[in-house]
């Protein structure tokens, strides 16, 4: 019923429980994380193990090269365990994909701290009018419902990636809270 309603939309993303922007969720994930203490850690992304900090400074310089202080300040947070993809979308599958090859570049171990920017990235301006970002509610008696579901704000600029570009994954200057 929710996709039938909104045949435009590729992608019904969560909103984070907890925090609202990305750049709050690497705060919390940089400043209470520890180190991976077993290999696997740090390719498997074990959920108890958070991010450390380096490499994250590093990704968040790099996405602020490419989309400015300001869009990066205001990047929505997506909680990355619930969504509705449409099947057959191509710029939700490169941002998918994109995802996975900015965690890997750059060591990190949350999608949800990457996945934003990676539709950014491939929707540009467009990022609205695809993608909403809804409520999911818990309630114990109809198990659970999407609910209140608004357009994912875009990076404010319209312009998208090329085909087969994927983010920009340059090692850049420390960001100001890494320091």
């Amino acid at each position: 019923a929710l996709a039938r309603a909104n045949p435009n939309v590729e992608l019904f993303a969560t909103k984070h429980y907890a925090r609202r922007n990305v750049v709050d969720e690497w705060r919390h994930t940089a400043s209470h994380g520890r180190a991976a203490t077993r290999p696997e850690d740090a390719v498997l992304g074990d959920a108890n193990v958070l991010e450390d900090a380096p490499p994250l400074c590093a990704y968040e310089a790099a996405m602020r090269k490419q989309f400015g202080d300001d869009a990066v300040a205001r990047a929505p947070l997506l909680a990355m365990g619930e969504y509705v993809r449409k099947v057959g979308a191509p710029a939700i599958d490169a941002a998918f994909a994109d995802t996975w090859t900015a965690l890997l570049a750059y060591a990190l171990r949350r999608d949800q701290n990457v996945f934003p920017f990676s539709l950014w990235n491939r929707l540009g301006g467009a990022t609205p009018q695809r993608v909403r970002w809804c409520k999911l509610n818990f309630d114990r008696r109809t198990d659970r419902s999407w609910s209140s579901c608004d357009a994912l704000p875009g990076p404010g600029f319209r312009k998208r990636a090329p085909p087969g570009r994927g983010l920009v994954l340059r090692r850049g200057c420390r960001a100001r809270w890494c320091a």
